[in-house]
């Protein structure tokens, strides 16, 4: 059995430490009035999918009377030879 190299019992070797520009520190007035105006727009697009989900849904009904065939114009069978 060899006896562990004498660099094994070494402490690791520390890394630079990461120096980073500081963020702007955002005040609670800022952060309010970003949020409340977020919160129109938001509102906004919630309706506006209700609305649009809703005329799909009525769309998809009125094409469904259109092929279910009460519309229909009969078709005029061919005189066979």
């Amino acid at each position: 059995m060899s006896w562990p190299s004498p660099n094994a019992f070494r402490e690791p070797e520390m890394a630079p430490p990461v120096v980073t520009a500081p963020t702007p520190a955002l005040s609670k007035t800022a952060i309010a009035l970003s949020v409340s105006v977020m919160t129109v727009p938001l509102l906004g697009g919630l309706v506006l999918s209700r609305l649009a989900m809703a005329g799909l849904g009525q769309l998809g009904s009125a094409s469904e009377e259109l092929f279910r065939g009460d519309r229909l114009p009969l078709l005029k069978e061919r005189p066979e030879d």
